[in-house]
């Protein structure tokens, strides 16, 4: 079945949806003039380079490039095609598209979407299992010795997992789904001595992880008898991806863009506790470490992250060792260490969120926890031990990306560590050879050539107001843009022009089906020197006689050219004055014009 959806049914798509709002779900924007801006989830920034403008219902990212209108924003974040992108909109736009799964030659369901049925289904199953069954009391009644409430068992949507080889299977097949996307999704695995499936999560206690969207994308399991491992969790798929997922972001994200803050901790029960207690802004890695991916995310929604470590030693020093991807990502990052032998959840059961709130009121700052980690871990009785524990704390302070603050974490480092400020310079200019100079570098940015430049203005100019198209469509044939692209552009412009009485460049994106053109479209529409154009009227006028000179000077040249070969050749005086003549008219006409660029 060939994925299809109507052109019209696209544009009316494009024009329903809240681009601001739908952006909003993946990134936090705040208003900036007539547009919205935030932080970039493409690439790495602290400073934001996206811009979102509702008018004209397009995207721009000023610092990757990256930009188009809300399907390629859905595209690019979701890893999907164009029809599940329109689909998604179509979504949350509240426009029913359903009434073409049954049309011939209309889009059909995606496999990313059909294995997220898969995984709600048994997020459902697992769930029921835990509510209703009787197979879910040893789930029930570990839940109760943590604590965890049934409240807090629905908003997570905790379930148990029997110990059985095949009941979710059955499920599944009495639902149509086939057996490859049964292996797919990881929650089965094939066997090797025969045909079929069985089921990789068996007398386990569920934790469903959900994306920001609130998509079940994997799931994490605690045995509940001595099996090992204690934890199993959804190997990578189509979905499912550790580094870039944070449990519980789901739920936590407005409380945590509301504060601009996360508490950042290592364990399902530690979130799901610190939530029933209200401290709902928390959320857990996937693992031992963090991921860029996973700070990035984070970024969106906050710039302060307060860390909850295991008090154990060998889990203090593993998490100091990956401490340093929050200084390159330059968060303000704050180091909580709850007493001996207890987890969140424990210590909250027992001492109360007031105490555990105490903690983080106190929690450290971590430059003072690096260096008190460094002095542990060497001998400071000894000059290696505290050159050792120094190359430490400066080893990071040096990744630090802002040189102001780098040079305040020198000064700050060298007063606890009981250094000579100006050794310790001294010290890191050996240690760190690279230049400060570096950081001033910048790149040459590449010049557009004039004719380029006008092309792109006068395609804005038809765009932003399409009185231009029909003055253009007069004075200037789409052959005469030099750039191929840009001359398919307007050829497009002045057919849908022409058919419709209006074109829109939001609408154009999608018609081109070129995704470089539309990039570049795209760039030209969100450009700031355009933008900024007061008089289009003049600016029009000052194109279109930049063309009709550029014109000239071609003339100009093969008259001059057909005058060179005659005389090359010995050919008619007569004809050869004639063509002199010529020359001097047009090169009259030139100087004649006022060039207004």
């Amino acid at each position: 079945m060939t994925n299809f959806i109507p052109q019209d049914k696209i544009t009316d798509i494009q024009h329903s949806a809240d681009i601001i709002q739908i952006i909003s779900d993946y990134v936090r924007l705040k208003r900036s003039g007539k547009n919205f801006i935030g932080l970039c989830p493409f690439h790495s920034e602290k400073t934001p380079s996206l811009t979102v403008n509702p008018e004209k219902k397009l995207f721009k990212c000023f610092g990757c490039g990256e930009g188009g209108t809300v399907f390629s924003f859905i595209m690019k974040h979701e890893s999907v095609d164009f029809v599940e992108a329109v689909k998604l909109v179509a979504n949350r736009a509240n426009i029913d598209l359903s009434y073409l799964e049954n049309k011939k030659n209309y889009y059909s369901t995606t496999e990313k979407q059909q294995l997220l049925n898969l995984t709600n289904i048994a997020a459902k199953y697992y769930h029921n299992n835990l509510c209703q069954r009787e197979c879910g009391k040893i789930a029930r009644d570990y839940l109760a010795r943590r604590r965890i409430n049934n409240q807090s068992a629905r908003n997570f949507c905790l379930g148990y997992a029997p110990d059985d080889w095949c009941s979710l299977i059955k499920i599944c097949k009495e639902q149509g789904i086939s057996e490859g996307l049964l292996e797919k999704v990881c929650l089965f695995v094939a066997r090797k001595e025969c045909n079929g499936y069985y089921e990789r999560f068996r007398n386990r206690l569920m934790f469903p992880i959900f994306n920001a969207r609130k998509q079940v994308v994997g799931f994490g399991g605690r045995t509940l008898d001595d099996s090992l491992p204690k934890y199993l969790n959804s190997p990578e798929t189509v979905l499912f991806n550790k580094g870039n997922n944070l449990y519980g972001i789901e739920l936590a994200k407005n409380a945590i863009i509301k504060k601009n803050k996360v508490i950042l901790m290592e364990g399902y029960t530690d979130v799901i506790m610190a939530h029933q207690h209200g401290v709902d802004w928390s959320v857990a890695v996937l693992g031992t470490a963090i991921s860029k991916q996973q700070l990035h995310q984070l970024r969106q929604y906050c710039n302060q992250v307060i860390l909850l470590l295991d008090s154990d030693v060998a889990g203090l020093r593993s998490s100091d060792r990956n401490l340093d991807i929050f200084i390159e990502e330059e968060f303000d990052i704050k180091i909580v260490q709850l007493p001996k032998d207890y987890d969140p959840c424990d210590f909250l059961v027992e001492k109360g969120v007031e105490s555990f709130l105490a903690y983080i009121d106190i929690a450290k700052d971590f430059f003072s926890f690096k260096v008190e980690m460094a002095t542990s871990k060497w001998d400071m009785s000894t000059i290696n031990g505290k050159t050792n524990a120094i190359n430490d704390v400066v080893s990071t302070a040096m990744k630090m990306p802002d040189i102001i603050k780098r040079n305040l974490l020198i000064k700050q480092i060298a007063e606890e560590m009981s250094i000579d400020e100006e050794a310790l310079r001294a010290h890191i200019k050996k240690f760190n050879k690279q230049s400060y100079n570096s950081d001033n570098k910048q790149t040459a940015e590449q010049r557009i050539d004039a004719s380029s430049r006008v092309e792109q203005e006068l395609l804005y100019l038809m765009l932003s107001n399409n009185d231009h198209i029909l003055t253009v469509m007069k004075e200037i044939n789409t052959e005469e843009f030099t750039d191929a692209g840009y001359s398919k552009i307007v050829r497009m412009i002045f057919e849908t022009y022409q058919k419709h009485n209006i074109v829109r460049g939001e609408d154009m994106l999608h018609l081109l089906h070129d995704a470089q053109l539309a990039k570049e479209l795209t760039n030209i529409i969100t450009k700031e020197e355009f933008q900024n154009i007061k008089n289009h009227e003049d600016r029009l006028g000052a194109c279109i006689q930049f063309f009709k000179q550029r014109n000239a000077k071609k003339e100009i040249n093969i008259t001059k050219k057909k005058m060179m070969e005659m005389v090359k050749i010995g050919g008619n005086e007569q004809d050869i004055v004639l063509l002199l003549n010529e020359f001097h008219k047009k090169n009259r006409h030139i100087h004649s014009m006022k060039n207004k660029l």
